[in-house]
């Protein structure tokens, strides 16, 4: 598109596939791929995507890319090459709220991953993708941050009963010290 409007800068490279701007990007300290919408059978971007998952991270945006009539790209497929897949939402543009629960139920009702990929994908995969190589997981020496939840009615497992939206948030940790909410006794 920008090279049609002639707005593609002259010394900016011309690449031919995804798998050449991923290794492009890998090239930097940290790099995130945004909806990967086109990762649809491309082998050799998955296979970038993994090789770098160190520094590079497929972020994925489920509710604002099925209401925009968009595919999601094949989750389990990517898992399985070994790429880095973190959960996010978006923006209020395109999404009725901002909630990661959300996202993740998403997910897990359309069967696209398990509630534990899921739950992965919003914690420790979110967290490494930014950086944060301290959070994202219940692990010693780790920060404790931490989200208490009422599970709302009767899910299969507690992971999706943490993850249903409609579980209400009773508490949160943060570096270990309550921060909201009460924990019961």
């Amino acid at each position: 598109l920008l090279d049609q409007l002639g707005a593609w800068p002259a010394e900016a490279p011309r690449l031919l596939s995804a798998a050449d701007w991923i290794s492009l990007l890998a090239r930097g300290p940290r790099g995130l791929v945004i909806h990967g919408t086109w990762l649809d059978g491309d082998h050799a971007a998955w296979s970038r995507l993994a090789r770098h998952r160190a520094r590079l991270a497929l972020v994925i945006c489920p509710r604002t890319t099925l209401a925009l009539g968009g595919r999601l790209p094949p989750l389990r497929d990517l898992l399985a090459a070994g790429v880095r897949i973190a959960i996010g939402t978006d923006s209020r543009a395109s999404n009725p709220d901002l909630s990661v629960r959300a996202e993740c139920s998403t997910l897990i009702d359309a069967g696209l991953v398990s509630p534990e990929e899921s739950l992965a994908m919003a914690t420790v995969h979110g967290a490494r993708a930014i950086g944060f190589d301290r959070v994202g997981s219940l692990t010693a020496g780790h920060r404790a941050d931490v989200v208490f939840v009422r599970p709302a009615g009767r899910a299969a497992d507690l992971v999706t009963a943490a993850l249903d939206p409609s579980s209400p948030v009773i508490a949160v940790l943060r570096a270990g010290r309550l921060v909201t909410g009460s924990l019961p006794a």
